[in-house]
């Protein structure tokens, strides 16, 4: 993974900001417009494989064949309102080409798969693997000087390859289980899964909304230069929402099991989990708006040095994101999907407004500082204000001063 990160940063660096600017955007509409392929129901999914050990296969193969349907759907919705929005011919063939990876994220069920065995060595290889093939062929590409649309194919190649991956890990992993899910589909689970979902579902598009609006905007009012300027910083930002993303997925099983037979042991692991990914994120915060300067200089060189700015900004929403991510989980073991919709929509809102208001005033460190109050009032504010709610902000304000985690 880290060598992953700085061929990323070297191609950055060859690209220059302006095209690496106009491949950002173009992933970050793939991202925006493809969200609903993903159809929300990832956390539900693993709950149910853990609660429903019979019918497994049943729930692998209807999660998959949503998701594959739901893929072509959104690859057809991307490359339509690219062709609306976007007149830039080159801009449309790049979108084109990375909306193509949407229909092999349905190999994601997998992921979830082993996840619910609390299980992560298996795709941990496939992931590993597939981030050191696509580093050699970016490699490649930079020293022979490929055209821009050849790292746009590198996208689509890391979702086929990883699709090939973890298709081999399930069936090397796969215990007790005799035949293959491809083959299964019902349609009372998939009903019941749809409906539960949709709220999850709104609200991973408000997610993408809130991570990725702030680029396009940035590409409308400055221009492609300025946006690579700013995906170069927050890809060294980003990169830190992997810290809560792993460690609560890895112990998301571990707390439905204590929900369900220990409810004092499952509050006080949820209280240890704030507590642990709340100081982790500001010790990383404080680092990066100490250092952020010096880092974009050493890595991406002169011609990013305005990054270092927004590196010093932006990277205070790994502290919010992970109180966001944890709490997420948390919600759902609760089975609170329109919480996590509300919230979430309240970000998107919250991220676009503020963008609309501090691009203009304050350039890129207004879209830095966006990201960071947007974050901030889904995560933490939103349920300060809302009286139904200040339970959950008392439990993180209690994993702020380590109260109740022993």
């Amino acid at each position: 993974m880290i060598s992953g990160i700085f061929v990323g940063i070297y191609v950055a660096r060859h690209l220059g900001p302006s095209n690496f600017g106009m491949l950002s955007y173009a992933v970050s509409f793939v991202s925006i417009f493809g969200a609903a392929a993903k159809l929300g129901f990832d956390a539900v999914l693993v709950r149910d494989l853990i609660t429903h050990q019979g019918k497994i296969l049943d729930y692998l193969g209807t999660a998959f064949w949503l998701k594959f349907i739901a893929g072509f759907l959104g690859m057809g919705l991307i490359f339509t309102g690219s062709l609306a929005i976007t007149g830039d011919i080159r801009n449309n063939v790049l979108i084109l080409i990375i909306s193509l990876s949407l229909v092999f994220q349905a190999f994601e069920v997998i992921d979830f798969y082993f996840q619910s065995k609390v299980s992560a060595k298996h795709i941990s290889i496939c992931k590993v693997i597939q981030l050191s093939i696509s580093a050699a062929l970016k490699l490649v590409f930079i020293y022979v000087d490929a055209d821009l649309v050849w790292f746009a194919a590198l996208v689509l190649f890391d979702a086929i390859a990883l699709a090939v991956f973890m298709q081999i890990a399930f069936r090397l992993g796969r215990k007790g289980l005799q035949a293959g899910y491809l083959t299964r589909f019902n349609s009372h689970i998939a009903r019941e899964m749809l409906i539960e979902s949709w709220p999850l579902c709104v609200s991973a598009i408000s997610t993408i909304l809130y991570m990725r609006i702030d680029q396009l905007m940035i590409s409308s009012y400055l221009g492609d230069h300025a946006l690579g300027i700013y995906s170069a910083a927050i890809r060294l930002t980003e990169v830190w929402y992997f810290v809560p993303m792993v460690i609560s997925s890895s112990i998301y099983p571990a707390l439905i099991n204590a929900r369900n037979s220990n409810y004092p042991l499952y509050v006080r692991r949820v209280q240890r989990l704030y507590s642990f990914l709340i100081w982790s994120g500001i010790a990383i915060a404080v680092f990066g708006t100490l250092f952020g300067s010096q880092i974009i200089h050493f890595l991406y060189g002169s011609q990013f040095h305005e990054a270092g700015t927004i590196v010093a900004i932006h990277i205070w929403t790994v502290v919010f994101m992970a109180i966001l991510v944890s709490s997420g989980k948390f919600l759902t073991a609760e089975s609170k999907p329109l919480y996590i919709l509300e919230r979430n929509l309240l970000a998107a809102l919250s991220n676009f407004f503020l963008n609309l208001l501090l691009i203009p005033q304050l350039g890129l460190a207004g879209a830095a500082l966006s990201a960071v109050i947007g974050v901030f009032i889904s995560a933490v504010a939103y349920d300060f204000i809302r009286k139904t709610s200040r339970q959950y902000f008392l439990m993180k304000w209690n994993g702020l001063i380590f109260r109740g985690v022993r």
